[in-house]
This record gives C-alpha cells, structure tokens and sequence, in this order.
C-alpha cells in the first residue's frame, strides 16, 4: 500500500558536475534556495543528499551514489517529498528521470524543483508520477514486442541475432555468418575430440595449445568448451526464444556427430571431469556478487587451480 504524502519531511538533493565547483558556492547556494522554499511552505527539511563532481548524464544510477541513498530511502519511507533547484541537477537523461520519478511515485513520495516550480506534491502532482510510471511500463512493453517480433522475422529468414560463435563471423551488419577458416577446423576438431572421450577440460588445453581464444580474447576453459559443443549454430541452425529455424549459412559440424556429442552429454553418469584435481570447495562456494554456485577448473597453460561460475552465467565478475 502506498504511504499518504504528509507534505512536511523534505529531502534536498544537491549536485555539481564539475569537481572545481565542490568546494565552491553552487553546493551552498542550491542548498540555501531549497531550504527558502522549505520555509516557505512550512516543510521540515530532514536530510540532504550530494553528488559532487559527477555528470547527470549518466545512464547508471548507482553511479550517483547519493542519487540511489536517497531514492533507497524514499522506498523506506524517511520523508515525503524530494526536492532539487533545478530539474538538471537531478537528472539530464531522460530514462533516469523517468525512472526516479516513476520510482518516488511507487514509494508515495513527491518530487519538486525550485527554480521550474514542478511540483509533484499535490494529489495532482501524484497522480502525474503514476501515470508517468504506467506510461512507461506500457511503453517498455510495446517496445519488447515489437524487438521480440523483430528478431523472430530475422531468425525466420535464416539471419541469426546476436554475436557470431567461436568458428563463425559475420562479414557485414544483418548478414548471414560466414565460417572462419581455422577457428571452424578447431570446433570440428573439438567435437570429434568430445566424440572419443576427451573431457572438456582436456578439449580446452588442446585449443590453448593452439593458441585459439575465445571471442572475448580469453583462454578457453571446461565451461567454455561445454557451452561452444551445444551451440547449434554450428549445424547450421538458428534458434529464437524456443522456435529454431533453418539458417542462411552453412553449417561446420556434420549433424550426426553433433547429435552424438549431445547424446554424451545428456547421458554421461558420475562426477564431472576436472582436468586436474577436483576442489576440495567444488559444490560448497558460491559468487559474493550475484550467488551462482563456483566450480573448480584449471587454468590449462600452467595447470593452476581456480573456481569459477559457469561460462554462461551473467555477473560482473564473470568476465
């Protein structure tokens, strides 16, 4: 349930974007007009919030730590109105603004500025946050149709969306991939090598022998070798959400031996191939940043053990 804006606890929020200015009069002199229109209307200003030398251009709001403190304590419900001198000084991207607002809104929280007199804290001016929010709900929606949409029509006519895999390219923006010579004999060799028992952390020595990387410029490693030996790319297919169509370019693995190696895959028993020891924490230690269980491995050149998450997985320390 939203909270009834009161109209009496103010939270000022304060920005410079140049770092020359922090130590300078714009910090005082926002401060000072909020704390006027605060008296003025008789709030009560409770806490004040300061991002000093950073841009409001930026599309990231935890870039702006105090920016995200305050909007963490609008949801906690510590006052009941923010307010800014200008409209600049909170937000120049648009998406950050609509998404702070839309944010305030959710949390019953009014929104003003002093020098534009935007005012958000009358039932109107809630009214303009909420459907602000919806607006912009809708929207994303439509455009996630419309993208979803988009891309099924691509991968229908055999064009597929996204970055091309180890072993395949793409020569030109919305083309069809193309193989690349040497990388393309390396996946074939990949998949007879999983074909007649090499484990996937043995496959990933032998392609760091060669020198190969991944297209990220990394080694490969198990995880790597796992993920590159379902991609169906490679047998010329193109896959959207769940529906898969046949694709313009040609394929690098004969289909058999693909569907071989996914036999093996579905079908393998016992504990996985670690080329090298097993760790001791395999199974038992997790990501501290996003919780994703880590798994023992090798780093193959030097035979040095790690643990790490999937290849797969998207966090920020999996990079």
């Amino acid at each position: 349930m939203k909270r009834k804006i009161q109209g009496k606890r103010v939270a000022a929020y304060t920005r410079v974007s140049d770092e020359s200015q922090v130590d300078g009069h714009s910090l005082d002199a926002q401060l000072s007009e909020i704390t006027r229109w605060c008296e003025a209307k008789g709030y009560e200003l409770v806490a004040v919030f300061t991002d000093a030398g950073v841009s409001a251009y930026t599309d990231k709001i935890e870039k702006r730590p105090d920016f995200a403190r305050l909007l963490d304590e609008a949801d906690a419900g510590r006052f009941d109105i923010a307010v800014v001198h200008t409209l600049d000084r909170w937000a120049r991207n648009s998406a950050v603004l609509a998404q702070s607002l839309v944010r305030l809104g959710n949390a019953g929280v009014g929104f003003a500025s002093v020098t534009e007199q935007i005012d958000h804290t009358t039932p109107a001016g809630k009214m303009v946050l909420t459907t602000l929010g919806a607006a912009q709900e809708f929207f994303s929606s439509q455009t996630g149709v419309h993208v979803r949409k988009a891309h099924r029509e691509k991968a229908s006519k055999g064009i597929a969306v996204g970055p091309a895999a180890f072993g395949l390219m793409r020569p030109e923006a919305g083309a069809a991939f193309e193989p690349v010579a040497e990388e393309a004999a390396a996946v074939g060799e990949a998949f007879s090598r999983r074909h007649n028992g090499s484990s996937y952390g043995q496959i990933a020595a032998w392609l760091d022998d060669q020198g190969f990387r991944t297209r990220k410029g990394r080694r490969f490693t198990g995880h790597a070798v796992k993920d590159m030996l379902g991609c169906r790319l490679y047998i010329g297919m193109v896959r959207c959400g769940d529906e898969e169509f046949p694709g313009k370019h040609d394929a690098i693995v004969d289909r058999e031996l693909f569907d071989d190696v996914q036999r093996l895959k579905r079908h393998r028993t016992g504990a996985r191939l670690v080329h090298g020891t097993r760790g001791v924490l395999q199974g038992r230690v997790g990501c501290i940043r996003c919780g994703n269980a880590l798994h023992s491995d090798r780093e193959y050149r030097r035979g040095l053990p790690m643990y790490r998450e999937r290849h797969s997985l998207d966090c920020e320390t999996n990079n």
